[in-house]
């Protein structure tokens, strides 16, 4: 049995039309399958959750969306495992995911094609092979230390491919409001929104102190005039915006990036360096690898995970649980 977790929304009008083509891929390889939509009231972390419970043997998800729609899901694998402590989710589900979101940081990182029901069919033949069909990646944890939102506190959430305080979170906090980025979806633009909303939040994002302790090395990064700090297990955010060009999704750590007393101009001229990677000799910009870090600010930020935002926060700290989720691979 195959599930499918779909969001029509995503992408606006290409998440419906490619939820379409995908599902008449699957009619034509006669596979036995169920499939759930997304709505305001069920989420795809509602749906996770509730197919664990069901099915207590091994699960191929599907999960057909953006990246957030993505991490929605990976938010009811935590929401079981609180639930549920003596039963380990990732150990029963296989993921299976089919970009058809706006900015897809998540295929990019792993290599897909662009066409989704392409992807599908490559996944589909990874399923027929006895050995060697899935590929276990890193998983990112983000935990609220102390939140603007004080009910946050403590309280955890899972990230593919990245998580960040600052600039890139509050870019993320409006872009999931914008109606440009709406408008331009209907063409297949939506990424094209982000360079323009970040120019804006250059201009409204608080600029403080940043302290950063990794606890691989114990050592503490404290910067001033500080914009942001990106945690990265793939190279790409923001719609194709390669932050982390070393970052690798099965190496163990996660690549961060990280201001220091760099003015908005300087960030604005930084900008176009980073669609290739070439930002790493812009003086002011800096990086490092880790697997646990704790981040403290000296206001509250904007937080992200996967392009998520649910609240401004303080202080976050971040793990890399090496190698915990399980994908099918595409196979060309």
């Amino acid at each position: 049995m195959l599930y499918f977790v779909m969001n029509p929304a995503s992408g606006i009008g290409k998440g419906q039309i490619e939820r379409h083509n995908l599902i008449e891929a699957v009619r034509k390889i006669e596979e036995p399958f169920r499939g759930y939509l997304t709505a305001r009231d069920r989420g795809a972390d509602l749906i996770v959750k509730k197919l664990l419970e069901k099915d207590k043997g091994h699960l191929t998800v599907f999960v057909l969306g953006g990246d957030g729609t993505f991490n929605t899901a990976l938010q009811g694998m935590l929401m079981y495992e609180n639930s549920h402590p003596d039963d380990d989710p990732f150990k029963r589900v296989q993921f299976a995911y089919i970009p058809v979101g706006s900015s897809n940081d998540l295929a990019r990182g792993l290599q897909y094609p662009k066409k989704p029901v392409e992807i599908f069919r490559g996944i589909m033949r990874s399923l027929k092979k006895e050995e060697d069909r899935c590929a276990y990646y890193d998983l990112g944890k983000l935990t609220y230390l102390e939140a603007e939102d004080e009910k946050q506190n403590g309280k955890s959430r899972y990230f593919a491919v990245s998580c960040g305080m600052g600039l890139d979170a509050s870019v993320c906090a409006e872009a999931m409001h914008s109606r440009a980025k709406k408008a331009l979806n209907k063409f297949d633009a939506g990424a094209l929104s982000y360079p323009a909303i970040c120019m804006k939040q250059l201009a409204l994002s608080p600029v403080t102190d940043i302290t950063i302790e990794n606890e691989d090395t114990g050592e503490k990064k404290r910067m001033s005039k500080s914009m942001l700090v990106s945690v990265m297990n793939h190279k790409y955010q923001g719609g194709g915006l390669m932050f982390a060009p070393d970052a690798a999704c099965d190496d163990g750590v996660f690549d961060y990036v990280y201001t220091n007393r760099l003015t908005r101009r300087e960030v604005a001229m930084a900008l176009p360096k980073m669609y290739k990677g070439t930002h790493k000799d812009v003086k002011g910009v800096y990086f490092g690898k880790g697997s646990r870090l704790t981040v403290w600010t000296g206001e509250n930020m904007y937080v992200h995970t996967d392009g998520e935002v649910e609240t401004k926060a303080v202080s976050i700290e971040v793990e890399c649980m090496q190698k915990r989720l399980c994908m099918v691979r595409y196979s060309e």
